[in-house]
């Protein structure tokens, strides 16, 4: 659910509680004296995402992702080519994908100690922020590099599979997962790799990004 004032996005909220349907109405509620002109409709019909799949945020309807994509938790800022944090923390994935061998890439840039991480996500099988696997880039506050992360979320918290650091800076992030093992690049070197046998099922992929600022690109 997304509000726009004068074509900015002023708020927006995630609830399953009505489940749009094609019978569905729309219409227009006032009170008092209040009037309203210029009233329109259109439907907005969901698209599932094609593979293979990329994105360059070089066009954004509001300023906000395509219907290819579904927010999980969170909203995204799309403007400049980049795909920026709107919330404390976003989780995004593609409409329409489940498979289980997944590979994934995204150029960011994390700011060293910001408390920004932009992640990849592998084998998403939700509801909400549970049941994927998590590659990440983290400016971890007081640290001069960079944390690269690989994590397994289920309903609880995220279990730390493997960390490392690398320089501070712009790089491409990685991940790939296939039959019970997980492999993070970080510019084309592997980084870190684990064998887990948790989310063996197919599932969707996107990305997570977290703290003020956080953005991914391509």
């Amino acid at each position: 659910l997304k509000v726009f004032l004068n074509g900015a996005l002023v708020t927006f909220a995630q609830d399953a509680t009505i489940p749009g349907t094609s019978e569905s109405l729309v219409g227009m509620r006032g009170t008092g004296s209040g009037a309203l002109d210029n009233f329109q409709y259109r439907a907005i019909p969901p698209a599932n995402a094609q593979l293979p799949f990329s994105d360059d945020f070089s066009c954004a309807a509001s300023g906000q992702l395509a219907s290819t994509y579904v927010e999980q938790m969170g909203n995204v800022r799309v403007a400049d080519g980049s795909a920026s944090n709107n919330a404390n923390v976003t989780l995004a994935t593609l409409r329409g994908v489940s498979s289980q061998g997944q590979a994934l890439s995204a150029a960011v840039n994390v700011a060293a100690g910001s408390g920004q991480a932009v992640g990849l996500v592998a084998r998403y099988s939700g509801p909400g922020e549970s049941n994927f696997y998590l590659a990440e880039v983290y400016g971890k506050p007081g640290m001069a590099a960079l944390q690269v992360n690989l994590y397994l979320k289920l309903s609880g918290a995220y279990q730390l599979l493997r960390t490392a650091t690398v320089s501070p800076g712009a790089h491409t992030l990685r991940l790939e997962v296939s039959g019970t093992t997980q492999k993070v690049f970080v510019d084309n070197a592997l980084v870190l790799f684990a064998n887990d046998a948790t989310l063996t099922g197919a599932g969707s992929a996107g990305f997570r990004l977290a703290g003020s600022g956080a953005s991914l690109d391509q």
